[in-house]
């Protein structure tokens, strides 16, 4: 049985019955305009939700605040933010200068995390802070996020 003519039936039902267009196709693709049609979902959309989902759990206080990496394809930023306050208490970043110099190589390597990591734990003992909550933000443990947890470790801090 051929696909082909099953597809061009099942598009002049849609026309007919839901006033789709030929616009709401791409290819044999369906596109979600609204009307309700379930579109896969791009890496970064299940980051995010995974990071929800996360954040309902991790909750950084004073004492302990959360320790928050955030991985882009040019750069990491990491911050220290106490949520009770809603105040950062500490960042570290590869746009900072004093980050950048000591950096060899792309400033969205593992090298780099690590660095950033070493950095962040630098700052967070200048403040008087031995322990955090860590919040990879969504993205998997391994790579970059792995290297700048071990250096993050490595400075000082404990989680």
């Amino acid at each position: 049985m051929k696909l082909a003519p099953l597809r061009s039936r099942l598009r002049s039902l849609l026309h007919r019955v839901l006033n789709w267009k030929e616009t709401d196709f791409i290819g044999d693709a369906l596109v979600d305009n609204g009307k309700g049609i379930m579109a896969k979902r791009s890496l970064n959309d299940m980051r995010v939700r995974r990071h929800l989902r996360l954040r309902q759990k991790v909750k950084g206080t004073e004492s302990r605040p959360r320790l928050c990496v955030n991985r882009t394809l040019k750069h990491i930023h990491a911050q220290l933010i106490d949520d009770v306050s809603g105040v950062t208490l500490a960042s570290a970043t590869t746009l900072q200068s004093e980050v950048a110099a000591q950096i060899e190589g792309g400033k969205g390597s593992c090298a780099a995390a690590k660095i950033v990591g070493l950095t962040i734990a630098q700052r967070a003992k200048d403040k008087g802070i031995d322990s955090v909550v860590f919040d990879r933000n969504g993205n998997r443990y391994h790579g970059s996020i792995k290297e700048f947890a071990d250096a993050a470790r490595e400075g000082g801090l404990a989680f």
